[in-house]
């Protein structure tokens, strides 16, 4: 793959989009669903009443790396959202194999209010997201290459995607 002007013009893209996302994160108090998360955060279990474990077992890992505060419970949704975008760019370029189409597929989904306002956001839909896109993109890869080794990648991908919200049972 050659290095376009469309690559670095996504590279300054991820970067202006992640600078919001850590500014919104860092700045606006928790929501309600946040706050039920965080308390989730503070009596790990193997799961919950209405959800799988992930989201309080992320927000406590970044709690202890970044602190125990609004940015350090969100940060796994922003580092969350930031793998989601590139690879939403890897998949596009691999099916498109066009750069500028990868990058206006990037920008309008993070356009999408949506996703947007969920990119800086400690829910489980952060994750779900996530694994359903990279499920998604080694799924292509196996299609498209024919590798084998990438059905156990594509089944430890759903197997977290399980942890985060049981919707992910949808995908196949």
């Amino acid at each position: 793959m050659v290095f376009s002007s469309n690559h670095t013009r996504f590279l300054v893209f991820l970067f202006c989009i992640t600078a919001v996302r850590i500014f919104y994160g860092a700045y606006l108090g928790l929501g309600d669903d946040e706050a039920y998360y965080w308390e989730w955060g503070q009596h790990l279990a193997l799961s919950y009443f209405d959800h799988p474990p992930l989201t309080a077992w992320i927000g406590r890992c970044t709690c202890e790396i970044f602190g125990n505060n609004q940015f350090g419970f969100r940060s796994g949704a922003i580092v969350s959202s930031l793998l989601f975008t590139i690879f939403l760019y890897l998949l596009s370029l691999r099916m498109f194999s066009l750069p500028g189409t990868a990058l206006r597929v990037s920008i309008f989904v993070a356009a999408i209010p949506l996703f947007a306002v969920g990119s800086f956001m400690m829910v489980p839909d952060a994750f779900l997201a996530l694994f359903w896109l990279l499920a998604l993109f080694f799924f292509w890869e196996i299609v498209d290459k024919g590798n084998r080794r990438d059905w156990y990648a594509l089944g430890i991908i759903f197997g977290l995607g399980l942890l985060s919200k049981y919707n992910m049972v949808m995908l196949p």
